[in-house]
């Protein structure tokens, strides 16, 4: 072998005056000193005047060598009892790296006085082969040896023999011994009495039979060599533990145990440790079958080694082995035995190999499902400390069925707090088992939930909450108000979600349904927002959003901003009718119906959902609180309107009828979008039913406040009018009577025109040439000052006048004109007069009115008889004016007439 030091230092005591150190090759602590000076004396008082040499070995205080002593006789001291000792100092590094102890005490001499002052270091280098010891031990002495020092481990163990006879022996044992115990024995070949260090009996003293007496104190079973020896019982541990280290004291140390071999470097100082090199033995061999035997080896290993770096190969080999065993067991112990080598895996003398957790983890949870009642028992024989173990049996219950877990409600009533641990690991767990109880059996749902909720109470914090948000997506849970009601108040704004989902029918009690309305009104806003990110709302989604929804303007306005997709409108509808028909709208209603009522009602309209009572409801409500400007603003005339809407004709048509004119009227909407409107199927509807429009005028007179508007006027009466199924004309006349009353002060040649359009339509349509529009245009118009309604009069006196001279409309014009004289027609030529006489109206259109109604002479003579030749003349001039055919021949008959001067009798 190789020796990290090449020289060995060395003492020699002797008399001087007493016992004392008389060479020393180097300097020594003052308590290494003390110790050698101590133990290098005479062992004992002489029990005769033979002392042979003997030998005594020791540890010293320092650490820093292991002492090899050797005794003589002195026989040339001054004084008898005196001895002279040599001792050798091994480095601690060379004597626990096993340096033969034969070889070392092969350097032992006899010291001389005369020469002791030249003491000097030994070198190793060249040294002598080693000397030739006696081993005269029988078999049953080296039993004993081995049983006293490795079995039972009572100190001291004497042994009755010469030191020349069995220092063979000794030297076997001392190359035996494994580091750390070898560098803490201590041996005396020739003790004469009981030796000690620091109080403390030496292991081994080799006694002479004569001394005997002076080891009265020392236990019958510690002495060998003193009758028979007691051998344990045959098979036992102890027993074979002797035979085996005595059959290694014989064949030369350690290296004839192959496990010592292995694990010496692991060994602690005290003897008895050989005992678990025995035991790694019997387990080695029986770990080879037995799955409980090899968990025993990893626990040997991690005793003799607790050090994670410490025989890897044999710990990863015995960990394998165990793996393999436990995995071919069908026993029902096989889950306690997989939980076992899980919790070697994790100790810190295996953490070299806790990649085998997860897998061994997989297994047990899998073997749960195998054997749950089992897993319950190893439940409650496992500690909190065992997280893993713990957390992979709670994952395979909480992969059970709800059958599976029925011993789960009392073991938990009977080990509260290990069930408080799993709860902590799986949160799922009380779900899982709440999942089991039968829906339809009342009290067996009763009693889970019971036992669910005693649960509950067990944690608190985070896991109170993981096991409330399982247990809200469970039914039962919905059927159980008391339980739900607990869960919900672990639950905060991020679940959400799962409440609102909650599937039971019975959710929906009103018991059940309290709790969860409850709930949503903690979080109003965050609830709002959630089901408007909903793709679609289910019914129950509607009623729980508007009775949880705050009635404030800030969460109304996000329904009234919200423009729901063509999937979701319907379920918007429902929403926001359920909202309008609660009966604890705050101040604040009337205000988000002004801002949002419009868009509301644009997606009202295009309802076709089941909810329709609800809906007209609302829509009643709506329309009687916004205005109709906001109405048509937010509603398309292109719209197909609901069904339902049929029975709403008149709130809904009177509505939009008034937005759109205002509208119209008020220059917001253009003709073409106004027409939209009027050919929609609710106006139509509305209009066909003879509802009153004439008001609308005097709703809009504020508009009416220059030309441009006055002239929209007639427009829109002459669209509005001709939608009217009036074929008596009245409500026409109706609409003309307003519109000629707001117009006056601001006819322009459009309006003009307008009416002129409107009375020329109604003459087509009714397919006479007397009616009601003109008979009220002619006597309207010649009310007027305005010379643009000289249109008018032109369009509407012909036919008029002749009516009146005519018997087959007497009736209707007697009704405008109370006509007494015969001649029927005389107060419509002397107000034609008058008008364009006084009024300043187009004189040419006088000579035109006068020549279509066949009274231009009348006229002429009329004119020249009342002094009013001017306006003659003056219609001449504007006739000479005018380009076309009729004004020509006018104007020349006109003339004629003027020549002639006045011939009608009856003017």
């Amino acid at each position: 072998m190789s020796e990290p030091l090449k020289v060995l230092e060395q003492t020699i005591h002797g008399y001087d005056r007493g016992h004392q150190l008389l060479a020393a090759s180097t300097e020594l602590s003052t308590k290494d000193l003390d110790r050698i000076s101590q133990l290098s004396d005479l062992s004992g008082l002489p029990i005769g005047s033979e002392i042979p040499d003997y030998l005594t070995c020791y540890p010293l205080p320092s650490g820093a060598f292991y002492a090899l002593a050797r005794t003589w006789l002195d026989l040339d001291a001054p004084r008898d009892g005196c001895v002279l000792t040599h001792t050798i100092l091994v480095p601690t590094s060379m004597w626990s790296a096993g340096i033969p102890a034969r070889k070392l005490l092969s350097l032992h001499q006899r010291p001389h006085r005369t020469s002791a002052a030249r003491l000097k270091s030994l070198s190793l280098s060249g040294w002598a082969s080693a000397k030739d010891l006696n081993e005269a031990a029988s078999d049953e002495e080296l039993f004993a040896l081995a049983d006293g020092l490795f079995g039972s481990g009572n100190l001291p163990l004497v042994w009755l023999s010469e030191p020349a006879r069995v220092e063979g022996n000794v030297a076997n044992l001392l190359d035996f011994l494994w580091p750390r115990a070898r560098m803490n024995f201590s041996v005396c070949t020739y003790a004469l009495q009981e030796r000690q260090i620091e109080g403390k009996p030496f292991h081994l003293l080799i006694a002479p039979s004569a001394a005997l007496a002076r080891y009265s104190k020392v236990a019958r079973e510690q002495l060998i060599g003193y009758g028979s020896v007691v051998r344990p019982k045959p098979n036992s541990a102890r027993r074979q533990l002797a035979e085996r280290a005595a059959q290694a004291l014989r064949e030369g140390g350690v290296s004839a145990w192959p496990n010592l071999d292995l694990v010496k470097d692991q060994l602690p100082k005290e003897l008895v440790a050989l005992q678990r090199v025995a035991i790694l033995d019997d387990l080695t061999k029986r770990s080879k079958t037995s799955p409980v035997s090899s968990i025993a080896l990893l626990d040997l290993y991690e005793q003799i080694a607790p050090g994670a770096d410490n025989l890897l190969h044999e710990k990863s080999r015995a960990l394998e082995n165990a793996i393999v065993r436990v995995r071919s067991d069908t026993s029902d112990q096989r889950l306690e035995l997989l939980a076992a080598i899980y919790q070697r895996c994790v100790r810190p003398a295996y953490k070299r190999y806790r990649y085998f957790k997860r897998d061994i983890g997989a297994e047990i949870s899998t073997e749960v499902s195998r054997n749950p009642s089992g897993a319950l028992t190893l439940l409650g024989k496992t500690t909190a400390s065992n997280y893993g173990v713990l957390a992979a049996i709670a994952r395979g219950l909480a992969s059970l069925s709800g059958e599976q877990l029925a011993g789960l409600a009392s073991f938990a009533t009977q080990m509260p707090t290990r069930t408080r641990s799993v709860l902590r690991i799986q949160p799922r767990l009380a779900a899982q088992y709440l999942l089991g109880s039968q829906s339809s059996n009342v009290d067996e749902l009763n009693s889970s939930a019971t036992s669910v909720s005693s649960w509950l109470d067990l944690v608190r914090g985070r896991t109170r909450i993981a096991m409330s948000e399982e247990l809200v997506k469970v039914p039962q849970t919905g059927r159980h108000p008391e339980l739900l009601a607990k869960v919900l108040d672990s639950l905060s704004v991020e679940n959400l979600p799962l409440v609102i989902e909650i599937q039971a029918p019975e959710a929906n009690s009103q018991r059940s349904r309290r709790e969860i309305d409850s709930f949503l009104r903690r979080y109003p806003d965050q609830a709002l927002d959630y089901f408007l990110s909903k793709p679609r709302l289910s019914s129950r989604d509607v009623s729980l959003c508007a009775a949880s929804m705050p009635l404030n303007l800030r969460s109304i306005g996000k329904l009234g901003a919200f423009e729901p997709s063509f999937t979701r409108r319907d379920d918007m509808v429902e929403l926001l009718a359920e909202l309008l028909i609660r009966e604890d709208w705050p101040n604040e209603v009337g205000e988000a119906v002004d801002i949002y009522g419009g868009n509301w009602l644009a997606q009202f309209i295009r309802y076709e959902g089941e909810s329709q009572l609800a809906v007209l409801q609302a829509c009643r409500l709506l329309l009687s609180s916004i205005s109709p400007q906001d109405v048509v603003v937010h509603l398309d005339p292109t719209d197909q309107v609901s069904v339902i809407w049929r029975s709403m004709t008149a709130e809904l048509g009177a509505t939009i009828f008034i937005g759109v004119s205002a509208g119209y009227l008020g220059l917001a909407l253009e003709e073409p979008e106004f027409k939209k409107w009027l050919d929609t199927t609710t106006l139509k509807d509305w209009l066909h039913s003879g509802a009153p429009v004439a008001g609308e005028v005097s709703k809009n007179a504020r508009c009416l406040e220059n030309e441009e508007a006055v002239a929209r006027l007639w427009q829109w009466v002459s669209e509005v009018a001709f939608r009217i199924p009036d074929w008596s004309g009245r409500a026409k006349v109706d609409i003309i009577n307003e519109a000629f009353r707001h117009s006056n002060g601001l006819w322009s040649p459009a309006a003009a025109a307008g009416w002129r359009a409107i009375l020329l339509r109604n003459r087509q349509l009714m397919g006479s040439q007397t009616n009601a529009l003109d008979a009220q245009a002619v006597q309207l118009s010649l009310c007027s000052r305005n010379p643009h309604l000289s249109t008018i009069l032109a369009t509407s006196f012909p036919p008029v006048y002749e009516a009146t001279v005519g018997e087959k409309s007497r009736s209707l014009l007697d009704v405008l004109f109370m006509f007494s004289d015969w001649d029927k027609g005389k107060d419509l030529r002397r107000k034609l007069v008058e008008t364009y006489s006084d009024y300043g109206w187009p004189l040419d259109d006088f000579a035109l009115i006068s020549y279509e109604a066949g009274i231009l002479s009348k006229i002429v003579s009329r004119c020249l008889r009342s002094g009013r030749a001017n306006l003659l003349q003056g219609a001449v001039a504007e006739l000479s004016g005018n380009p076309d055919s009729q004004s020509f021949t006018v104007r020349h008959k006109l003339q004629a007439l003027l020549e002639q001067g006045a011939k009608e009798e009856w003017d």
